[in-house]
């Protein structure tokens, strides 16, 4: 395999996008380029910025969506456990609008979901993929939709494929975005995707480097931050076969990579399942703050808030 210096960061941060470019510059001895949609890199100003930060354009489906003609519900069949959805039309035209692959986004929801096959124009099922279990589909009444074409994985991410293969280094939010949640939010897949084809493609094991950004007083002038780097992971050469095969094997290798890589992220960051959480390890925190009799640094309250939000047992070593 080639031997060469370029790694991708995977960053877990629950605040603002705009501070973590900040907090990064000033710790990240080399420098980091972004990924940013195409369609804003094509914009005046805004893209003129970013390339003079080195970004690297992404083309999304969802950039280019169209509005599809007439409106749809959609109901989830099988049970809990159900993988597809059945969506019904009114007066659509699936068949002119759309293909096995492509995607459709209900109005007022933020998720697209992937057809997976079409029956007739006003029929189509499309698969549940990693829709959050609190989804609202659209049941009763029916809504508009938009429609997002099928774009090749390679085309959207070759630049950053070459950027890596150039040498350098690539920043990812794997979580899609920022936010204010407690824990993480599911990873996307682009992050294993664009790993497997720089391996493919140029022989390149990128290593995945974790970066935990946690904030003091987030929303308040001159807070706190701690910028923790963990141990990089590299996919294992030997799963190569399954990601070139596709389909099943192509999926599982990916999640497997996705579930390492979250492993790593969690490890870098202070994570709750919820306020209740951070609530419950606040009382045994500040008490253990009262016996101590020196103020602790940043770092030092990063680890000190991590250990209390373990699982009483994970802290005393039973399983």
């Amino acid at each position: 395999m080639t031997e060469v210096s370029v790694f991708a960061l995977t960053f877990a941060t629950h605040t603002l996008f705009r501070s973590n470019l900040y907090i990064i510059v000033g710790t990240c001895q080399q420098h980091v380029s972004y990924l940013m949609a195409e369609a804003s890199y094509k914009r005046r100003v805004i893209g003129d910025l970013a390339w003079a930060m080195g970004v690297v354009p992404v083309k999304r489906a969802q950039d280019y969506a169209k509005v599809g003609t007439g409106k749809i519900t959609m109901t989830v069949t099988g049970g809990d456990g159900a993988a597809e959805i059945q969506v019904a039309g009114t007066d659509t035209a699936f068949t002119k609008e759309l293909s096995k692959g492509d995607k459709i986004r209900p109005a007022g929801n933020a998720i697209a979901f992937k057809v997976a096959s079409i029956e007739n124009d006003t029929s189509l099922i499309v698969e549940l993929g990693d829709a959050p279990a609190d989804c609202a589909y659209p049941k009763d009444a029916p809504v508009a939709f938009d429609v997002m074409q099928h774009t090749d994985t390679k085309l959207v991410f070759a630049k950053v494929i070459d950027r890596l293969a150039d040498g350098g280094a690539v920043g990812i939010f794997p979580e899609g975005g920022s936010h204010d949640r407690t824990d993480l939010l599911p990873l996307k897949v682009g992050v294993a995707l664009i790993a497997y084809s720089a391996l493919e493609e140029n022989g390149i094991n990128v290593p995945i480097v974790p970066v935990g950004l946690n904030y003091f007083r987030a929303h308040r002038w001159r807070g706190r931050a701690v910028v923790e780097y963990g141990q990089p992971i590299n996919i294992d050469p030997s799963t190569l076969g399954a990601f070139k095969a596709g389909g099943g094997q192509k999926r599982e290798v990916c999640n497997k990579l996705l579930e390492n890589i979250e492993s790593s992220m969690r490890s870098v960051i202070v994570a709750a399942p919820g306020e209740s959480g951070l609530v419950d390890y606040t009382v045994p925190s500040c008490l253990f703050l009262l016996l101590v009799s020196h103020p602790l640094t940043t770092a030092q309250t990063t680890r000190h808030s991590r250990l209390f939000t373990l699982p009483v047992g994970s802290i005393c070593g039973i399983d």
